[in-house]
């Protein structure tokens, strides 16, 4: 697998002597930043992907308890054997608890997904930890952003989810 270039955001990042202090301030105001961004853009930009040229979509599911749609913004892992799925990893920028998204796609797995503006349905499954196909993902997963393995280790009291998403 071929590693990600990295861009200045990224280098900055990297080499940040406090990664936790800028993940907390990074969780309290991208995803306002980037809902606004994709907003008045159709779909096409977010902080995230200004800053760290990430791709990014966006996710709406099923709210299990409110039966809400509830939109989400969050970074694809593209599988590059299969155009038709891809990735989502649960990682919560490392927090405590698991996103709020990996509870509404478990119990309602069709969601869609707004990529650069075009929307399509995808069904959602959860990978086994420790699976071939986990450790398939998450290796791609490390690739495209060195953020998951700080990810990992914020949140060594659990597990992180991955999703994999096929379209219908």
């Amino acid at each position: 697998m071929q590693q990600r270039q990295d861009n200045w955001f990224i280098s900055l990042l990297k080499n940040n002597p406090f990664p936790q202090l800028l993940n907390k301030v990074f969780v309290l105001t991208a995803p306002r930043v980037d809902g606004f961004l994709l907003k008045i853009s159709g779909g096409k930009w977010a902080l995230s992907k200004l800053l760290s040229s990430l791709p990014v979509v966006q996710v709406t599911t099923i709210g299990r308890k409110s039966s809400l749609p509830r939109t989400v913004t969050l970074v694809p892992i593209y599988d590059p054997q299969n155009e038709r799925q891809l990735a989502l990893i649960a990682s919560n920028f490392g927090q405590e608890n698991y996103p709020a998204w990996s509870f509404n796609i478990r119990a309602n797995p069709e969601v869609e997904v707004n990529i650069e503006g075009d929307t399509y349905t995808y069904v959602a499954r959860e990978l086994a930890v420790g699976s071939r196909e986990y450790d398939y993902f998450w290796e791609l997963a490390k690739n495209l952003y060195f953020g998951y393995d700080q990810y990992q280790q914020f949140a060594s009291h659990r597990t992180i989810p991955i999703f994999v998403l096929e379209r219908v």
